[in-house]
């Protein structure tokens, strides 16, 4: 994942001590599931009315 990707919020995870998180499911263009990862409250900035959604190319290591 990269600054700016966008994903959908899978899970709520409190914490008694330290930073909240979330799960955060990540897709593709055609909506295939291509990570879940868990990241910190402070990871996450909601969309805003005045972007729009762009395209990259995903790099995987160790692939051609």
């Amino acid at each position: 994942m990269q600054k700016g990707d966008v994903a959908t919020i899978v899970e709520y995870h409190p914490v008694s001590k330290g930073e909240d998180g979330y799960s955060l499911e990540v897709f593709n263009a055609p909506g295939d599931t291509i990570a879940v990862i868990t990241v910190p409250v402070s990871a996450i900035e909601p969309l805003a009315e005045n972007e729009i959604f762009s395209i990259r190319t995903l790099v995987v290591e160790g692939k051609d």
